[in-house]
């Protein structure tokens, strides 16, 4: 059976597991202190299926992060995993009364299950400067 629990510091090692299950960008450069506080992770009693946090932006929002599944499992099992963080996340930023939250992917999967819970594509163009 497939649970969400809270994230805490103390579970760094296995999401950077998941991390590199997923060759995730950027994972040389992230810290447990650099996480969000708010964050949760699926998993059943031996396996880890996915993670992902809120983190609070300006204006009311909050923007999906670091959302990663494993990529040792099957392509049900990461979905089932990744939805439940999703529902989790969108269930707090409720209970903290934000506005909306924001999401960033170019996977059409995930595209496709943002679409099926009610996010919205804009026509906007993401601009990163590197330092």
């Amino acid at each position: 059976m497939v649970e969400i629990t809270a994230y805490s510091p103390s579970m760094f090692e296995l999401a950077q597991g998941l991390m590199l299950s997923q060759k995730y960008v950027g994972f040389d450069v992230i810290t447990p202190e650099g996480l969000p506080k708010c964050g949760f992770i699926a998993h059943d009693s031996a396996t880890l299926l996915a993670m992902g946090f809120l983190r609070i932006v300006e204006g009311g929002y909050a923007q999906i992060d670091t959302l990663v599944s494993n990529g040792d499992l099957s392509s049900a099992m990461r979905h089932e995993g990744i939805s439940m963080v999703v529902n989790a996340l969108i269930e707090q930023a409720k209970v903290l009364k934000l506005k909306g939250i924001i999401a960033f992917s170019e996977d059409t999967g995930v595209l496709s299950r943002a679409e099926a819970l009610g996010f919205k594509t804009i026509p906007q163009t993401i601009i990163v400067l590197s330092l």
